[in-house]
């Protein structure tokens, strides 16, 4: 029939594809929605290292027992060194090994360790699930997964990064609330300089040459060289030798 746009979603719902959307052949979600739904309600799967093998945590990755180390694995994730986690297709057990010079060495350190332990537990064989944190943006907060990339974790409560941020296990909105040195403030004019110093944005700058220190406008300058703040001596314009760059954070 003229107009009717529907279609399946999973075998199981029908949609309306004009203003609905499915996620993963699985769930149905109204267009418009797609970053919450993207980020929380409708995961992209996971796609371990060794993806032949039948894993069997996949779908709710990770689970609750391993969420807390999960997260602190991914925390050492870095563009300058390699990390990888080993485990038995069954999940049960598993370990890490981060901070390593290649990749190889991180791949065989962890499937040592975690082989040790198997062949004393149950005698499955260890794989490589995941290689230099590929599958990090999958994580759990209290017991919803979601999408690291997209929504963060603040005291057991989901929240949206685009708009929102932590403070001290407080949910913000960081369009009119900013954070500083774990306490929260009302911004304009009001800034955090290096998550230290609390400032007039009308009347001071944030210095980070050496280390956060403000600056008065018009009586101090921010220098490279001295590094850090000085006081401008009358009939001068500057005390720096080469200015620093500073900023309103």
């Amino acid at each position: 029939e003229s107009g009717i746009a529907e279609d399946c979603c999973g075998g199981k719902a029908s949609y309306d594809t004009r203003t609905q959307g499915c996620c993963n052949d699985e769930q149905v979600f109204d267009l418009g929605q797609e970053y919450l739904v993207f980020g929380l309600q409708c995961l992209a799967p996971v796609e371990p290292q060794e993806d032949k093998i039948p894993w069997n945590c996949t779908k709710e990755w990770p689970p609750s027992n391993y969420a807390s180390v999960w997260k602190r694995y991914c925390a050492t994730k870095s563009e300058d060194s390699h990390m990888a986690w080993a485990m038995t297709p069954s999940c049960q057990v598993g370990w890490l090994s981060v901070k390593q010079t290649s990749k190889s060495a991180a791949e065989q350190n962890a499937l040592e360790q975690c082989q040790s332990r198997a062949t004393a537990y149950n005698q499955e064989t260890c794989h490589i699930f995941d290689l230099d944190g590929k599958l990090c943006a999958r994580q759990r907060c209290g017991s919803k997964l979601h999408d690291a990339t997209m929504i963060g974790c603040c005291n057991g409560q989901v929240f949206d990064s685009r708009t929102q941020d932590c403070c001290s296990g407080r949910i913000y909105n960081t369009e009119t609330t900013g954070c500083c040195k774990g306490r929260l403030f009302k911004k304009e004019p009001r800034r955090c300089c290096g998550d230290k110093i609390l400032f007039n944005s009308n009347t001071h700058g944030c210095c980070l040459e050496d280390g956060p220190q403000i600056f008065r406008f018009g009586s101090q300058n921010c220098c490279a060289s001295p590094k850090g703040t000085c006081r401008i001596p009358a009939g001068i314009t500057t005390c720096c030798r080469k200015e620093g760059n500073w900023r309103l954070p």
